[in-house]
């Protein structure tokens, strides 16, 4: 395992979405730092063909990035099995491109904890966990490519699967439980009211993100999460719309708990005690 330099050249994928968008802002004060593009050209990016491995190598290697942040997943939030195998596809694409780089030495995907299965039982999730999510394709698919990377890449670079909880924050799009309490509908039905919650601040998220591009630590998963989990129903009631009607749905005993363990990001980053700020105060 190769140390990082002070100020570490970044190549960030997936700068379009809410995570990937926010983190470009944020991360490029302090880091020299470029993202991909396939569509327009600024100075912020490296403009590429999608067509011509080549000149992908060529403009990559010319950057000579140091870290990469992976955030890309394709079709958000449109989760279907085509979607998933396209972004699964891409990234190993990506991953093969990257060994032709001479100056990577790090690789940070952005998981999620839709990996896990949500708990019935008020405690957290841990990294090590075997109970991982079946059901729904977007975990499915992330437990997916993180075998598939490991299995493949392990050797060639330091890889870090950060499993990001729920991201909140300015900017958040329209399929996101903050949106959607601003809706212009007069009425929204809520699934699972009951259940609690680990809300993160995009800008928690960064300042995480930011210690591990930095950091000496071992090739693994690590939960991004505050540790703390906030009830549906009261989250809703604090950011609804005023005149908006919410139907809680109670039904089939659905009260779930995904709440990160924070223990060995804290331990792994030395984080003797870190302030988060709540989704609720």
């Amino acid at each position: 395992m190769q140390d990082i330099s002070k100020n570490p050249k970044i190549l960030i994928l997936g700068s379009t979405g809410y995570v990937g968008s926010n983190l470009k802002k944020i991360i490029k004060k302090e880091f020299l730092l470029k993202s991909i593009n396939y569509k327009k050209k600024d100075k912020d990016t490296l403009f590429l063909n999608l067509q011509n491995t080549k000149e992908k190598i060529q403009k990559i290697n010319k950057f000579s990035p140091e870290v990469i942040i992976n955030s890309s997943w394709y079709g958000i939030p449109i989760f279907n099995k085509k979607n998933c195998q396209k972004s699964i596809a891409d990234a190993i694409l990506f991953m093969k491109i990257m060994k032709k780089i001479k100056s990577c030495k790090k690789i940070i995907f952005l998981g999620s904890c839709a990996e896990y299965k949500s708990e019935r039982k008020k405690i957290s999730l841990r990294e090590t966990s075997k109970n991982l999510n079946q059901t729904d394709n977007l975990g499915i698919y992330k437990n997916k490519l993180r075998r598939i990377i490991f299995k493949k890449f392990s050797k060639d670079f330091n890889i870090l699967w950060l499993r990001l909880f729920y991201v909140f924050g300015r900017n958040q799009k329209s399929h996101t439980l903050l949106k959607i309490l601003q809706t212009k509908k007069k009425q929204i039905e809520i699934n699972t009211p009951d259940s609690y919650i680990d809300f993160i601040h995009i800008d928690d998220v960064a300042k995480l993100i930011k210690k591990f591009v930095l950091s000496n630590i071992k090739s693994g998963i690590y939960n991004v999460g505050t540790g703390k989990g906030f009830q549906i129903k009261k989250v809703c009631e604090k950011y609804k719309k005023k005149n908006l009607k919410i139907i809680y749905n109670y039904a089939n005993n659905s009260k779930k708990y995904i709440i990160a363990n924070t223990f060995k990001t804290s331990k792994c980053l030395k984080i003797k005690k870190m302030k988060y700020m709540n989704i609720i105060n």
